[in-house]
C-alpha cells in the first residue's frame, strides 16, 4: 500500500495530462500523451505572417517527448509565399512535482520561411539547442503560477536581420485563474534576447469543453518591438500585434 501511494506522488503528470495549464512560452511539456495543433496570424500594417503549427506529445512516467513542425505563410514583393518552418524536438523530464526540465533543438526542414511571428526559432531557417526548466505550482484552488527558464545557442542563415550565431536566453513568467471547472485565463511575460520579439504579453482564454480537450484562444502583444527593440531595426510603434489559436486533444 505504502508503494502505491509513493507512485501516485511521484507521477502527478501522468494522473493530470489533460488538465496541464501552459501559457505562450510556457508550454504544456509535460502534458502527457497527445496532439496539439496551433494558428498564429500576425495583424496590422506590419502583419501579414501566418503559423500553422502540429504537435506530438508522448510521456511514459516522468518521461516527456514532443515533437512539432510550423508552417509559415508571409508576404514577399512577388505576393504571399509560404514553407515550412524549423522541426522542433525535446526531451524533458519532471524532477518533482512542480519543476520540469528538458532539451530542446531545432533544425530547418524546408527551403526556408524567411518571416517570423513572435519567436525566432519558429520559421526563420536554422539551428540550435536550449536547456529548459519550467515551474508549475497552485497558489490556490483557482490561481496557479507559471514560470519558464531556457539558455542556449543557435544558428540561422545570417541575412538581416538575424546573425550567423546567437545565444538564447528565455525568461518567462505568468498566472492562470481558473474560471469554475471548465474554463480559465492566463498571463503570460515573456523576456527573450537575441530575438525578434524581445518582450511580449499574453493573454489566453481557455475552455475545456469535455475531458482530454481543450480550445485556447488569445492576443500576443509585441511589447519589445513596440518601443522599438526589435533587432529588425523598425522604428517604435504598435503595429502589429498577434491573434492566437489552438486545439489540444489529451488520452
Amino acid at each position: 500500500m505504502n508503494r502505491l501511494v509513493l507512485l501516485a506522488c511521484v507521477l502527478p503528470t501522468v494522473a493530470s495530462a489533460g488538465s496541464v495549464i501552459s501559457g505562450h512560452q510556457i508550454a504544456d511539456i509535460d502534458a502527457g500523451t497527445g496532439v496539439t495543433v496551433a494558428q498564429e496570424f500576425v495583424v496590422g500594417s506590419d502583419g501579414g505572417t501566418t503559423l500553422t503549427a502540429a504537435q506530438l506529445r508522448w510521456a511514459r512516467e516522468d518521461l516527456h517527448l514532443g515533437v512539432r513542425i510550423p508552417y509559415g505563410a508571409y508576404r514577399t514583393p512577388q505576393g504571399r509565399d509560404g514553407s515550412l518552418g524549423n522541426l522542433q524536438i525535446g526531451g524533458y523530464y519532471t524532477v518533482i512535482p512542480t519543476v520540469t526540465v528538458g532539451l530542446e533543438v531545432h533544425a530547418n526542414i524546408g527551403e526556408g520561411a524567411w518571416s517570423w511571428t513572435n519567436a525566432s526559432s519558429d520559421l526563420w531557417p536554422g539551428a540550435g539547442a536550449r536547456a529548459v526548466t519550467q515551474y508549475r505550482s497552485e497558489a490556490s484552488g483557482s490561481l496557479t503560477w507559471l514560470a519558464r527558464g531556457a539558455l542556449g545557442v543557435a544558428s540561422a542563415r545570417a541575412v538581416d536581420p538575424f546573425p550567423g550565431t546567437r545565444l538564447q536566453f528565455e525568461a518567462a513568467g505568468g498566472l492562470d485563474t481558473a474560471i469554475g471547472d471548465m474554463a480559465g485565463f492566463t498571463t503570460e511575460l515573456s523576456l527573450r534576447g537575441w530575438d525578434t520579439s524581445p518582450i511580449d504579453l499574453a493573454g489566453l482564454f481557455r475552455v475545456d469543453p469535455i475531458d482530454g480537450l481543450r480550445v485556447r484562444g488569445g492576443l500576443l502583444l509585441p511589447v519589445g518591438t513596440w518601443v522599438g527593440l526589435s533587432p529588425s531595426q523598425r522604428p517604435a510603434g504598435a503595429r502589429e500585434a498577434t491573434l492566437m489559436l489552438d486545439v489540444a486533444a489529451y488520452f
